[in-house]
């Protein structure tokens, strides 16, 4: 049995919010209107780095392996979804 492909599903993906949150974080998702998303991305990547400074106090040589890859990933994600469309369109 052939599954025919969802006609109603939007493809539509975001050129400029990409390019935007490529070079500044979150700077796609405020040119969308996602206000609201933007900024908790902004929260978590505050309090992420934050939390990450603090427990290196404890553990010196997990501060810089932890740090590139946390920010890579928000960097990485907020990208992404920048790029694609919304979901609850």
């Amino acid at each position: 049995m052939k599954l025919k492909p969802n006609k109603s599903y939007k493809s539509e993906k975001y050129v400029l919010p990409g390019l935007l949150s490529f070079f500044v974080l979150t700077l796609g998702q405020f040119e969308k209107g996602q206000v609201k998303w933007g900024l908790t991305l902004w929260l978590w990547f505050i309090m992420g780095n934050s939390l990450i400074i603090a427990l290196s106090e404890v553990l010196i040589s997990f501060t810089t392996i932890t740090i590139v890859i946390f920010n890579l990933f928000i960097w990485i994600y907020q990208i992404y979804d920048a790029y694609n469309a919304p979901l609850n369109d």
